[in-house]
């Protein structure tokens, strides 16, 4: 059995439009008065895609306040989730290699791996390097294999080094989000007065 139902509420809309990017934010909240605070639904709809979240409660404050104070790692993972972040090549072979040079332990099927073992998979790490390194993981892992010369499983060892010692930077799309629609967007909405970029509507009555 399903059942619709309609209600109208008033949502704050602001479009936004910077640097070739553009979008609208809608804003749908209740008053902070009562004694458990408001809550507060965000969508955006955006050439860096369609995201939303809603806060069950945001406190005896307005949710202009709520919103300024949020940080980018926290508002970008409620909104993107997963897609927040992603492989950081260039970070995971530092990682890695930094840890190699201090003398992190690592092993292979047959045991622990020995000095001159080590000292080949740091080489080979350089040369994946100066090659340019894959963005994806899995080619990542790929790339390190075919540099390794050992006896053991090279694929292996790729893939534990990798899997350990892995870094993770915002994504593209979270972090273009971020600079040319949140900022101009918290910008608009800390000054309360208009900016070129940006307009507000209501919904009409």
């Amino acid at each position: 059995m399903s059942c619709v139902k309609q209600t109208q509420t008033s949502v704050d809309r602001f479009a936004i439009s910077n640097a070739g990017e553009h979008g609208v934010i809608y804003i749908d909240h209740t008053d902070t008065e009562n004694h458990f605070g408001g809550w507060l639904r965000l969508t955006a709809n955006t050439t860096f895609g369609v995201v939303g979240y809603t806060w069950g409660s945001i406190g005896q404050q307005s949710w202009q306040e709520f919103l300024a104070k949020a940080s980018a790692d926290g508002l970008l993972g409620k909104l993107y989730g997963e897609r927040a972040t992603e492989f950081d090549a260039q970070a995971t072979m530092q990682s890695i290699l930094d840890a190699l040079r201090q003398g992190e332990v690592i092993s292979a099927d047959n045991g622990r791996l020995s000095v001159e073992d080590i000292a080949q998979i740091i080489e080979a790490c350089e040369d994946a390097q100066e090659e340019g390194l894959s963005p994806s993981k899995d080619f990542f892992i790929h790339q390190l294999s075919g540099h390794i010369i050992l006896e053991s499983d090279e694929w292996q060892i790729a893939q534990d080094l990798t899997e350990r010692f892995t870094r993770t930077r915002t994504s593209d799309m979270a972090q273009g989000f971020w600079d040319q629609i949140w900022a101009p967007f918290i910008q608009f909405v800390h000054n309360e007065r208009p900016m070129h970029a940006m307009s507000r509507d209501r919904p009409r009555g």
